[in-house]
């Protein structure tokens, strides 16, 4: 009988600790504030330098509000040869959430909102 009950509790106990709430999600962050929302829309692209010399990577910045794309891996190459921003038209989806990077000199992460990169082109 004592075992019925220890495993009714160790099953309630695993079932709480597996809800957990992601304090991270974004209710509105401004562009498609719906997640999965594919969005297309004109943005500023700009390149701050390789993380592996104290760089930011690429900041994407959408109606005045700054981004980060989680799979900046998509950007050609070719926008890293100028450091002034690029006028290009993105297509992508708005991850509603903010992730923080560890990038420049800052002794902390920056936080930036986050997107997924479907397509890219300049303008």
């Amino acid at each position: 009988m004592f075992k019925h009950i220890l495993f009714a509790f160790l099953i309630i106990g695993l079932h709480f600790t597996g809800c957990v709430k992601d304090n991270n999600l974004i209710t509105d962050s401004g562009a498609g504030s719906f997640q999965n929302d594919t969005l297309n829309t004109t943005a500023l692209l700009e390149w701050h330098g390789e993380y592996a010399t104290d760089g930011c990577g690429f900041i994407i910045e959408i109606n005045e509000r700054e981004y980060k794309a989680v799979n900046e891996e998509v950007i050609d190459e070719s926008f890293k040869l100028d450091f002034s921003p690029i006028l290009v038209r993105i297509e992508y989806v708005n991850l509603n959430k903010k992730q923080g990077y560890y990038c420049g000199d800052s002794p902390f992460a920056l936080k930036y909102d986050v997107i997924e990169i479907l397509s890219i082109e300049r303008l």
